[in-house]
């Protein structure tokens, strides 16, 4: 595992993912922004830790008018020029099996390809196994692609607690089958696979689709092999009704990467479900009413883990750094204000720039 220097001296792992949530708020012109702003908020995040050698991972789909969708663009030109320290691409994109289930080879061959080499493609199944694709060399136009297991690091190399009842928990309720460390069982194909072409990568997805499962189910299996595979999560925006699956998505992916120990940094400014992450976790009231009843069964879960996390970041001296994220009002000001949280959560520094 390389290493990447933040400009104080300070080191990272550079293969460390930080995962992004970010979706749409019900608030964001009542609370007087624009989607703008948004993007200059994600912007300001991606530039921070792209530069400081972390991995940015997205799950969902990745559409071009999408908020994730404007980072991308700028990140595969940085990580071209050599900006970002990081030799594995810079952005995991992970897909959910409702997502990619009904892809042909020729539409993944050329979702890879059009990552230019900065991103890598995750399909992950209705039972956590999942699949990545990765150029082979992207100096290429019409480069190989790269096929393997993917692995999350079970309980390894946390910030935190992690907390195995939990995940037995969420696994049971949401009706995953979990295979993590296994490709399905009738399948024998040796890994790494090397596709040359779009019909290689169709044979691949004929074998790897297997059996229909409940969108909940794969959704779920998803945003927990994220939370496994990355280690921090930041979450923006959310829907908090009409949503999709048993819990907003905002607000689960927060449990659940609080339940294998990696830190949530919830960004309150443009409300929506993250708002009230941070208002549970930080112990204040929340605002909203009309609550679902999936919002309020993972908000009080997440109200479970509150005392024992912002202990934590007492511990690591975060946690006036985290608290000053629910009054943060400047998009521009948000990447190093996570960098600072980040920095001081992993690093244990001293003396951090101020955001």
């Amino acid at each position: 595992m390389t290493e990447a220097a933040d400009n104080r001296g300070a080191r990272l792992p550079s293969e460390r993912i930080v995962g992004l949530s970010v979706s749409d708020s019900p608030e964001l012109e009542s609370l007087g922004f624009l989607r703008v702003h948004v993007d200059q908020a994600l912007a300001s995040i991606a530039t921070q830790l792209s530069a400081w050698g972390i991995r940015l991972g997205y799950g969902g789909n990745l559409d071009p008018d999408g908020f994730t969708f404007t980072i991308l663009d700028d990140v595969a030109q940085r990580y071209a020029r050599g900006a970002i320290g990081t030799q594995a691409p810079p952005f995991v994109h992970y897909l959910a099996r409702p997502l990619w289930c009904d892809w042909t080879g020729e539409r993944l061959y050329h979702h890879v390809q059009t990552f230019g080499g900065a991103g890598e493609t995750v399909l992950v199944g209705g039972d956590g196994a999942a699949l990545s694709f990765v150029l082979v060399d992207p100096k290429q136009a019409e480069g190989t692609i790269r096929a393997d297991i993917r692995k999350p690091q079970l309980g390894k190399d946390r910030a935190f607690r992690y907390h195995q009842d939990l995940i037995d928990r969420v696994v049971s309720e949401a009706g995953i089958e979990p295979s993590w460390l296994r490709f399905p069982a009738a399948v024998e194909i040796p890994f790494p696979r090397y596709l040359e072409a779009p019909q290689d990568a169709d044979a691949l997805l004929q074998t790897w689709r297997g059996e229909d499962v409940d969108p909940t189910i794969a959704f779920s299996a998803m945003r927990l092999f994220m939370a496994l595979d990355e280690r921090a999560r930041i979450v923006t925006g959310g829907k908090t009704s009409g949503y999709s699956g048993r819990y907003p998505g905002i607000a689960e992916e927060a449990y659940l990467n609080l339940s294998v120990g990696n830190p949530v940094l919830p960004l309150p400014l443009f409300g929506g479900a993250a708002a009230d992450v941070m208002a549970v976790l930080a112990g204040r009231e929340i605002r909203r009413t009309n609550l679902t009843e999936g919002h309020q069964e993972i908000l009080y879960l997440l109200s479970e883990r509150a005392v024992d996390y912002i202990g934590a970041l007492q511990e690591r001296g975060a946690r006036e750094a985290f608290e000053q994220l629910a009054r943060l009002d400047a998009p521009n000001k948000v990447g190093m204000a996570v960098r600072h949280i980040l920095a001081r959560i992993f690093l244990r520094l001293d003396e951090i720039p101020k955001a």
